[in-house]
């Protein structure tokens, strides 16, 4: 009931008051938790699904790094689909560059509420499954997302999951930080000029 309280809060306060609703609440002690359990509703009828970087995690170049796949989000953490990819600028201005993956299968809805592994349809493999302004919205959301989450929590990338549902959307599932693109823009390179003197690092 006091969560239900916080979130009818949150509704009527600005969404950046969302840390003072929390730390006020005598009764869920959120900074003392050690673990919390979050049960959501499925997203009725995803119509297609994906993960958004703040930074490249694999060259750590600056940009915003999209990737996704009709249906739900399963799919995307699996290497062998081949996705859709975007990368956009930091600004939020322009797709950068774009690739249209083979999308061989996606996840659906099946009969008993749980999740059904088919194969695309040549129309599907055809296009991208989002458009290019959808791209720039995802991509407005993820810089948004970033910013909130340095100014409050220092935290200077952040790795994204959302969904395109049917009925409610865009939506944002999930929010993490993300470190291996910052781990990639803060390697250094070590030159060693006498080989006969190399000390371990």
């Amino acid at each position: 009931l006091r969560t239900k309280h916080l979130v009818n809060r949150s509704k009527e306060d600005d969404i950046n008051n969302i840390d003072s609703l929390t730390h006020e609440d005598s009764t869920l002690h959120f900074m003392n938790m050690k673990m919390a359990v979050c049960v959501i509703v499925l997203a009725p009828e995803s119509i297609a699904a994906g993960q958004a970087y703040s930074i490249d995690p694999t060259t750590g170049r600056a940009g915003i790094r999209i990737s996704a796949n009709y249906g739900y989000g399963v799919a995307v953490a699996d290497n062998d689909i081949n996705l859709d990819s975007w990368c956009v600028d930091s600004k939020v201005e322009v797709i950068m560059e774009k690739r249209r993956g083979k999308k061989l299968y996606k996840y659906v809805k099946d009969a008993k509420g749980g999740l059904l592994k088919v194969e695309t349809s040549e129309a599907e493999r055809e296009r991208y499954c989002f458009s290019d302004t959808q791209i720039l919205a995802i991509a407005s959301a993820v810089a948004r997302i970033k910013n909130y989450y340095r100014e409050k929590k220092g935290i200077k990338h952040v790795d994204v999951e959302f969904v395109m549902d049917k009925k409610f959307g865009q939506r944002i599932l999930q929010v993490r930080a993300e470190t291996t693109g910052i781990v990639l823009v803060e390697k250094r390179l070590i030159i060693v000029v006498d080989k006969n003197n190399v000390q371990p690092i």
